[in-house]
């Protein structure tokens, strides 16, 4: 799960999304502070247990496995939020 963690900048370059580990449950933190908890589905698909039953979390890796982007999709929409190399956390 430590390789979730992170930011994820949205496709304007702002953040869009803290995931962090506490314990053995993954959280997403938003820029509105709203804390969610985060499941896997698989190596490559998070969701939301407590929940938005239609929200997937698409997880993109580089060739070394490591996270480099995620793809919000539910059935209006999809957002996609790259992993930033810099440390910018949502206060």
């Amino acid at each position: 799960m430590d390789g979730f963690a992170g930011d994820y900048l949205d496709e304007h370059g702002q953040l869009a999304v803290t995931l962090f580990r506490q314990g053995d449950q993954l959280y997403q933190k938003n820029i509105h502070g709203e804390i969610l908890e985060l499941a896997a589905a698989s190596l490559s698909m998070l969701f939301y247990p407590n929940g938005i039953s239609l929200s997937r979390i698409l997880v993109e890796r580089d060739a070394q496995g490591r996270v480099t982007a995620l793809t919000l999709r539910d059935d209006r929409h999809e957002e996609r939020w790259e992993r930033t190399k810099s440390v910018v956390r949502i206060q």
